[in-house]
Parts: C-alpha cells; sequence; structure tokens
C-alpha cells in the first residue's frame, strides 16, 4: 500500500474516531463509496477490495450519524435496489427528500413492481410532491425528471392504474401519452 492511501484511509478512520457526527457520517460515506464495486476504484484497489455489504454497512451507519444526510440516504436505498432487496429500498427511499426517489416509490407502490402494490399510499406520495411544487414552482417551471402532476396524467391516461376521481384537480384533458 502507498503512503497516500494509507494517508487517506488513516484520515477516514480518524474522522470516525475523533469527528463530530456529521464528519464521521461523512468518513462513512466515503468508506462505503470506496468499498463500493460499482465505484470501485483502482486507487484503494487491491488492498481493498470491493464488497456491497461493507458498502451497505458504512451507510447505515453514515445515516444513523446524520439521518439528514440525503445523499447517503439515497445511496443506500440504491444498493438495496441493486441488490434486489426492494422493500428496504422502498423504506431508505422514503427517509430521504429526494422528490424523484419518492415518486420512484410511489410508482412502485402503485404498479406493485418490485414491493406490495398499495395504490393509495402511492397516491399520498404524489399528491404530497405535488402540492409541494406547485407552492415552489407556481409558474410550472419545476424541472425535475419526473413530475408528479404528469405521472398522475400517465397512470390515468396512459396506464390505467388510476381512475379519474384519483388524479382530481390534476387532470390535464388534453394529455398525450408518449
Amino acid at each position: 500500500m502507498c503512503t497516500t492511501q494509507k494517508k487517506s484511509l488513516a484520515y477516514l478512520r480518524s474522522a470516525i474516531l475523533h469527528g463530530y457526527n456529521e464528519l464521521k457520517s461523512e468518513a462513512y460515506s466515503q468508506l462505503a463509496s470506496i468499498y463500493d464495486i460499482s465505484q470501485s476504484d483502482t486507487f484503494f484497489n487491491p488492498i481493498i477490495k470491493p464488497n456491497t455489504d461493507s458498502s451497505i454497512a458504512y451507510l447505515k451507519k453514515s445515516v444513523n450519524l446524520n439521518p439528514k444526510n440525503t445523499w447517503a440516504i439515497d445511496y443506500l436505498a440504491s444498493m438495496y435496489e441493486n441488490k434486489k432487496m426492494y422493500n428496504e429500498a422502498m423504506d431508505i427511499y422514503l427517509k430521504s427528500d429526494n422528490e424523484q426517489s419518492i415518486l420512484k416509490v410511489a410508482e412502485w407502490l402503485i404498479e406493485g413492481k418490485y414491493v406490495a402494490k398499495n395504490v393509495e399510499r402511492g397516491l399520498k406520495l404524489i399528491y404530497s410532491i405535488a402540492e409541494k411544487i406547485q407552492k415552489e414552482y407556481p409558474d410550472n417551471s419545476y424541472m425535475g425528471s419526473v413530475n408528479p402532476v404528469y405521472e398522475l396524467n400517465n397512470l390515468y391516461i396512459c396506464k390505467n392504474l388510476i381512475t379519474k376521481e384519483q388524479v382530481g384537480k390534476y387532470l390535464i384533458a388534453n394529455w398525450v401519452c408518449d
């Protein structure tokens, strides 16, 4: 192991031992990315072998130390999703303040894809984000990859998974499916 690698790991260990919770959380997140197979960096190879379970364990510690660390929350949930542990991924995504992650879970719930179907729960998630976005972007300038109002219209008009009543005030009369 070269000196730079040793120093990097020593700094992370020191932050974990002596840092305040947010710093410890960040150090655990960095360790998780070092062990992440999909993020495998030749800088630390061959001294650290990629291991998804180690990444997940470090991310859990990171989130426990800083439950507002959206980056670590979404990273942990995506690790579960990649392992096809969808219920665990859903539980973690729902702790995020990332609207797109929550909308992903809402889609899973409404479609019964990966998790038990629960249309009402999925709709509640979409409605809450739609309300929030309408307040924050009254000029309809929201640029998220999935717009909750558009998603409701897709679910009703294109996928026939919800009713007109469930779309409610978000109905776009001239909606066209792709």
